[in-house]
C-alpha cells in the first residue's frame, strides 16, 4: 500500500506554520520536498513538546486521510497535572503545584488555621 499524499493549499500552509513554530534543529527536515515529511511530523507529535505544533500536526493528519492515523501519546500520570502557561506569547506545559490543602501541615487542634498566600507561598496564621 502506497502512502503518498497530495498536498493541497491548506496543507501547504499548515506545513509552513509548523516550520515557523518548531525548533531550529528540526526545520531542515520539515520541507514539502521531504518524502518522509509525515513520518517526521509524527515523531515531533509524539514528543509532545509544543501544544500549538501538536494541534497543527493533528490538522495535517486529518487532511491527509484515514490512512494516516496518529498514535495517541501516553496519558500523563494522574498524580501529575499539567497546565498550560502563556507568557509573552510563548506557551509552556508546567506541572501543577499541589493544592493548598496538601501543602499545609495537618494540625491536631480543632480550630482551622487561616491560610493566605504571600508571593506564591502559603502562610499559616
Amino acid at each position: 500500500m502506497d502512502l503518498t499524499v497530495k498536498y493541497d493549499k491548506e496543507m501547504i500552509d499548515l506545513v509552513k506554520e509548523i516550520r515557523r513554530h518548531v525548533d531550529a534543529d528540526l526545520k531542515p527536515s520539515i520541507k514539502l520536498a521531504n518524502p518522509d515529511l509525515l513520518y517526521e511530523l509524527r515523531d515531533i507529535y509524539l514528543s509532545g513538546n509544543d501544544i500549538v505544533v501538536n494541534a497543527l500536526i493533528k490538522e495535517i493528519y486529518v487532511k491527509a486521510g484515514p490512512d494516516w492515523i496518529l498514535e495517541q501519546p501516553k496519558e500523563p500520570d494522574e498524580d501529575k497535572q499539567l497546565t498550560v502557561k502563556v507568557y509573552r506569547g510563548h506557551r509552556q506545559l508546567i506541572e501543577s503545584a499541589p493544592q493548598e490543602s496538601e501543602m499545609v501541615p495537618k494540625d491536631s487542634s480543632s480550630e482551622p488555621k487561616k491560610v493566605r498566600m504571600y508571593r506564591g507561598h502559603p502562610i499559616v496564621e
